[in-house]
This record gives C-alpha cells, structure tokens and sequence, in this order.
C-alpha cells in the first residue's frame, strides 16, 4: 500500500510544543505542517489520522533526558505519529544517510524486522519538494541481534537501538515541473533515489525539516516506538516537550 496516499485525509495535530504551525508548502507537496520558519530548531508531535503521537516519560523507555516521543498506530494499515524537527537551514550537499540518526525503542513489532515496520525520515527542501524516506536501518549492528525487534517483555538497556534512513528517498508527485526538469520525476515509491542522486539533481538545496515518521502500511496489529536522542550532522537534537511562560 502506497503509504503517502494515507496523508489525503486529514491531519490531525494533538501533542505539538510551544512551535507555531504554518502551511506553506504548495499543492504539489507534502500537503503538512511545517514549523515556524524563523527562530531557533524545535521539535513538535504529529499525529496522523488514527494514530498518536505523545510524549513519554516512563523508564526504561526514556533513552535520554526526561522524555521520549512514543509513536503509535492502531495497526491495519493506519496511520501513526510522527517527529517534526525545524526551522532547519542546511544545505542538502551536506547530509549522508549515516547523518541522520536516532535512537529507538521498539516497544511492539507485530512482524519482525521489515521496512513496513519502521520509521522513515522525510526531508523537506526550501524549494517546497519533500523528500519521502522509504524505511529506516540500525547503525551498526546486525537486524538479527537487534533485540527490540523481537519485544522480549522485560525493560533493558539493550532494547534501544540507534536508527538511520534506508533504502532511499521518493516523490509521490512525479508529474511536477521541477521534479521533471530535474530528473527526480524518476524516484518514486517502487524506484527509489539514494541521497546521492537527489543532492546531484538539488545542488543548491537546503534541508528546513526533519520528519521522523511511524505507521503501518500493511496489515497486522497495533504497534508503538519510542523515539529520542537525534543526531543531524552531528548535532544533537533533545526529544523534550517546550513549556514557555508568558512575559
């Protein structure tokens, strides 16, 4: 099932932080939210039609700080949560799959080790073109020692995994000017693009959002993430609510 063919419905946003939201992007986008495009990088929760998106506090499914997001859908093809990190403003020559990394906590996995059972990291452009990840893979250490995966009911260090985008990037808008003029037209859900070949087709690009993204886009059941500690280009980005007082 084409997962962006579930971001027609409406959005729903729940947990957000203290960010504002405006919509800029135009028609052939991500039909989303972006965060305030002025102001120092935030974080804010997403949550997409049936799923949710909430902040968590609880040991051991914390990995740093006081809070982690925790991801959720209800299963059957629904939608989930999703992480929004902006204002960003750095050139897309800059990144590499391996320069986006978080940590994950797999709290329930109904189908093992899949990418239709991951997080995928969307990136959008200041040229209003989004760049729709496909999954995600663990940094450094083989899918099948990966214990989370397997949800073994007990609270442990080992449980949390560190995370990067896998198996490329895509469109779901392939017929749009620029995506044919620049060669991207070609990247779509079933052809995906490396971030080679979309920095090569956007070289003056700059990255202004971060998505971090969960649901399922296959049958099965309910299933939760918890997501915290994010690195961009090395730089560390705390998963923590905003409370700010008024003046």
């Amino acid at each position: 099932m084409n997962k962006k063919a579930l971001w027609a419905a409406v959005l729903i946003v729940t947990v957000v932080s203290a960010a504002t939201f405006v919509t800029f992007l135009p028609s052939y986008a991500d039909p989303g939210f972006l965060l305030r495009p002025t102001g120092r990088i935030r974080v804010a929760l997403r949550s997409y039609s049936g799923g949710t998106a909430t902040w968590f506090a609880t040991a051991p499914l914390v990995y740093d700080g006081s809070f982690s997001a925790r991801l959720s859908t209800a299963g059957g093809a629904a939608d989930g949560g999703g992480i929004m990190i902006g204002p960003l403003g750095w050139p897309l020559s800059m990144f590499t799959d391996g320069r986006i990394t978080f940590w994950a906590y797999h709290i329930s996995d109904a189908g093992g080790y899949d990418q239709i059972h991951q997080p995928y990291i969307d990136i959008v452009l200041d040229n209003g073109r989004v760049m729709e990840g496909l999954t995600s893979t663990p940094v450094s250490v083989p899918t099948t020692s990966v214990n989370s995966l397997a949800n073994q009911g007990h609270p442990s260090a080992d449980l949390w995994v560190q995370m990067m985008p896998s198996g490329g990037y895509y469109t779901s808008f392939p017929t749009d000017n620029v995506h044919v003029a620049a060669g991207t037209s070609a990247c779509i859900l079933g052809h995906t693009c490396t971030m080679a070949q979309w920095q090569h087709a956007f070289p003056t690009a700059k990255v202004i959002q971060i998505e971090i993204i969960y649901g399922q886009w296959s049958t099965g059941g309910a299933m939760s993430i918890c997501i915290d500690n994010v690195l961009l280009l090395g730089m560390g980005v705390p998963i923590e609510p905003e409370t700010i007082a008024a003046d």
